[in-house]
């Protein structure tokens, strides 16, 4: 399960928080983030 989430403060104009809870889905997350120029990051929660 992936959750999204835009992130807006006063230095990011917009960002992707990406919290999953499968370990193998984190690094293909940020590859995919970075190939389509999107401001954010993905973490694994457990």
């Amino acid at each position: 399960m992936a959750v999204l989430s835009w992130q807006l403060s006063a230095f990011v104009t917009a960002g992707v928080e990406i919290v999953t809870d499968n370990p193998d889905s984190v690094p293909c997350r940020r590859v995919m983030t970075a190939a389509h120029d999107v401001k954010g990051y993905a973490r694994r929660v457990p």
